[in-house]
């Protein structure tokens, strides 16, 4: 049971560590490297979002915090990730978080040193791996990467504003000057104080370079519906689907974008699909006869999103030098055509096409940073996709929705354990079959 629902795939477990070792420069220092059966030993990920549970209530969004393995990819939701506690927004002050996490610390390093557990006596260990969530989760509760300032990131010197181009996230060149100001843990944790930072670097094994990027939220529910809705707002301009008006057009779309434009309220499956469609008719565009340079700089662009994205899904978790490369490389061509393209918009007017797209955002300087990390580490970032995780949220959202607001943890606690109960009562008997 333990196996199943931590490590379903045991064998990988000692080539994923040595594969660590390796290529990890944030484990050289980890206290996991010293740990005598690495066959064993399971990688900690501790995974937190916001969900709106309460609409015109006063709860209000509700923070979930709640972990994992890193080696349990391809679990259904439930047996994925599991509960750790959950507070309404309107029953908490800004120090909650905090608070919650300091007296977590030290409970997650009993977690990780104590022996007596069960599971010990069978040989598994716990060590800490990673830290998962949003982009806004992670800036709002661990202070990191705030993409509402000027400087976006704490792992380089990216900002969205400077005299020098090379310094902001437009630049995405292998000579960008911001590639060259990288920051280690060690810097990060010398630059701060334990009063200016999250209470969880407190535990040993929290790394800055492992608030990890996620392509869920990065890319399929961010940077990927820019990318589809600009994509095709500018194949209909092109008239490809059909003859397009030359005025009156832009505040009737924008009054009924959502509908108009389904891409645009997609959730990250379906933005996915969409995204392969596009990449599809853009190309079709691209190979007329009289296609203009940026009909085929459009379709280079969602071409070469896909193929990421295909490529993540295709690769497996560890992955070799051509691998991490490729993947890099298809990464890296599709932000540089974004950026190109969103300097082309730049120069439009009026009712010129392609007016208005191609927006740059601060995820998608995380995206380079995943494709980097890519390259280094040689992991693939799908397997700590939050796909997952939203559908697993979404189960203690309907559990808490149950409950009334000055009991909502408590209850929801119970609840929870309890469709936890009857979930590994199934995984027991499926295992005796």
């Amino acid at each position: 049971m333990f196996q199943h629902c931590f490590a379903p795939r045991p064998s990988e477990i000692e080539s994923y560590w040595k594969h660590v070792e390796q290529h990890c420069r944030w484990f050289d220092d980890h206290p996991g490297r010293q740990a005598a059966n690495k066959k064993r030993l399971l990688p900690f990920c501790l995974y937190g979002d916001e969900i709106n549970a309460f609409k015109n209530a006063e709860n209000g969004s509700i923070c979930v915090l709640g972990f994992g393995s890193d080696l349990a990819y391809g679990n259904p939701a439930l047996e994925r990730y599991y509960l750790f506690t959950a507070f309404s927004e309107h029953n908490s002050t800004e120090n909650t978080f905090d608070d919650i996490i300091r007296a977590l610390v030290p409970r997650l390093r009993y977690m990780f040193d104590e022996t007596s557990f069960n599971w010990c006596s069978a040989g598994w260990r716990w060590t800490y791996s990673s830290t998962q969530g949003d982009l806004k989760f992670i800036t709002d509760r661990y202070g990191l990467h705030n993409f509402r300032k000027n400087r976006i990131c704490d792992l380089c010197e990216c900002v969205k504003k400077d005299d020098n181009i090379a310094m902001t996230l437009a630049d995405f060149r292998e000579t960008a000057a911001y590639r060259a100001t990288h920051y280690t843990h060690q810097d990060y944790m010398q630059s701060t104080t334990p009063e200016t930072r999250s209470p969880l670097f407190e535990l040993d094994g929290v790394n800055l370079h492992r608030f990890l990027h996620d392509p869920c939220h990065g890319q399929l529910l961010g940077t990927g519906k820019n990318t589809n809705g600009s994509c095709l707002t500018y194949l209909c301009e092109r008239s490809y689907f059909a003859p397009w008006p030359e005025r009156g057009i832009y505040e009737n779309v924008m009054s009924e974008y959502r509908v108009l434009y389904p891409s645009m309220a997609a959730k990250a499956a379906q933005s996915k699909m969409i995204s392969y469609w596009l990449a599809m008719v853009a190309g079709d565009l691209a190979a007329r006869a009289d296609a203009t340079p940026t009909d085929k700089a459009v379709s280079a662009c969602i071409y070469a999103y896909v193929d990421t994205l295909r490529k993540m899904d295709e690769y497996p978790l560890l992955l070799s030098e051509e691998q991490s490369n490729e993947l890099y490389n298809s990464g890296m061509r599709h932000l540089r055509l974004y950026s190109y393209l969103h300097r082309e918009s730049a120069k439009r007017t009026g009712t010129e096409v392609m007016r208005n797209c191609w927006l740059l955002q601060p995820k998608h300087h995380f995206f380079y940073h995943m494709c980097r990390d890519c390259k280094e580490q040689r992991l693939n970032p799908s397997y700590y996709s939050l796909l997952t995780a939203e559908s697993w949220i979404g189960y203690i959202g309907r559990v808490s929705r149950r409950t009334h607001r000055s009991t909502m943890t408590a209850r929801t606690l119970q609840r929870y354990c309890t469709l936890l109960f009857f979930r590994l009562k199934r995984i027991e008997r499926n295992i005796s079959i």
